[in-house]
């Protein structure tokens, strides 16, 4: 088993673990965003915080997206070259 493979089965264990999926924090991102355009969040204090957790997931996200970008484009720049040699 590759690094790789141990990596993905270990996500895959904590993932099993917390139940929690990136695509439920973009989903908690996304709440955040819609619930501050429609004025749900009043209190500034409460604002306050429910920025703070905003700018985490967010950072995140995009971290993890910025990540993910840059893996597919690496294994894009060598997917032609393995093909070459293959020929």
């Amino acid at each position: 088993m590759t690094q790789e493979q141990k990596s993905e089965a270990s996500a895959q264990t904590e993932q099993m673990q917390t139940g929690i999926e990136f695509s439920d924090l973009v989903l908690a991102r996304n709440i955040i965003q819609v619930a501050s355009q429609r004025g749900a969040f009043t209190d500034p204090k409460e604002f306050q915080e429910i920025g703070k957790l905003f700018q985490k997931l967010d950072t995140f996200v995009k971290a993890v997206e910025a990540q993910h970008n840059k893996e597919t484009a690496k294994e894009d720049a060598e997917a032609p070259a393995t093909e070459e040699s293959a020929e």
